[in-house]
């Protein structure tokens, strides 16, 4: 379990946990929250669903480098296919 969140609509941060240059600092663009990260701070949490670590992406990933990104982090070989959606420019 994991999760990424690619230009996120609303920033967080991570509290006084996680690693300490990114504790209670806003996470506004692009972060992970990788499991063994958060598996290692709270195993109980991990367990609910709960991931409260992110650490950013860093720099800012474009379409195509997300997907990379996504596909080595949660093993999918096949990511290209992917096709790009239309976009909104209002959302970006």
């Amino acid at each position: 379990m994991a999760r990424i969140e690619w230009r996120p609509l609303r920033p967080h941060n991570n509290k006084m946990i996680g690693p300490p240059e990114y504790r209670n600092v806003l996470q506004k663009g692009t972060h992970n929250h990788d499991f063994f990260l958060n598996w290692d701070h709270s195993q109980n949490s991990v367990r609910t669903g709960c991931l409260d670590i992110s650490v950013p992406i860093e720099p800012e990933p474009t379409y195509d480098e997300i997907l990379v990104f996504v596909g080595k982090e949660f093993r999918i070989s096949n990511i290209d296919w992917m096709p790009v959606p239309p976009w909104n420019g209002i959302l970006f």
